[in-house]
């Protein structure tokens, strides 16, 4: 992992915990406020003299339970060994995604990718940034994403993540983020993880074996 990807992660995780001090020392105790009903209006008020929304009229309560969308389909892990690693699977013809197995404590995380462009065309998620863009996964959760660097080299991929206060650090099996091919790879080894840093909310390097993909 290059020095100013282990910078960012270090300078990424000391932000969120001086954050996370922060937030504690500026708690307020509560104070109980009574509250009062007006019969006449059915305006709800209380002794603070603060405005509070009226109760929600019938035709806009939540939709019963046995009403509701039936919940997405849960991501199926693909196979995995007893290990922490990181690894390129490729889920669909013209899909490749990035997994992390096995991980304790992880709250951030920085991946080099390269990509051999006369035998892979990756799709470029954002045009608006610098370079080419992959689409974030659940693992760590995606709270702040940091564009590509505009000095990296056309032929590689920065991904750069970490999640914030107060989310718990993850632990398990879970997807970083998803490649998406223009059409079906002619060599499978043209995309690869070139480096990578995994830390903790402390900076703590979480050490994994990488797993790239096979012609």
């Amino acid at each position: 992992m290059s020095s100013w990807f282990r910078t960012v992660i270090i300078l990424l995780t000391t932000a969120i915990a001086l954050a996370g001090c922060s937030g504690n020392e500026s708690k307020q105790t509560d104070i109980d406020v009574p509250i009062v009903v007006d019969a006449a209006t059915d305006a709800v008020t209380d002794d603070s003299n603060e405005p509070t929304a009226p109760p929600t009229p019938a035709d806009e309560q939540p939709t019963p339970a046995d009403e509701q969308p039936a919940p997405a389909e849960e991501l199926t892990p693909p196979e995995t060994g007893g290990l922490p690693a990181l690894r390129l699977v490729q889920t669909q013809e013209t899909v490749v995604e990035v997994w992390v197995d096995n991980v304790n404590g992880l709250y951030a995380l920085a991946i080099e990718i390269t990509i051999d462009p006369t035998k892979i065309r990756v799709v470029d998620t954002d045009a608006n940034q610098n370079g080419i863009q992959i689409a974030p996964g659940e693992v760590p959760s995606p709270d702040f994403v940091i564009p590509r660097s505009e000095t990296a080299a056309e032929d590689v991929i920065e991904y750069i993540v970490t999640q914030l206060p107060p989310r718990e650090a993850f632990n398990g099996t879970g997807r970083v983020a998803v490649i998406n091919l223009a059409e079906p790879p002619i060599d499978l080894s043209a995309i690869s993880i070139k480096s990578f840093d995994l830390s903790t909310t402390k900076g703590e390097p979480i050490e994994v074996t990488v797993q790239n993909l096979k012609s």
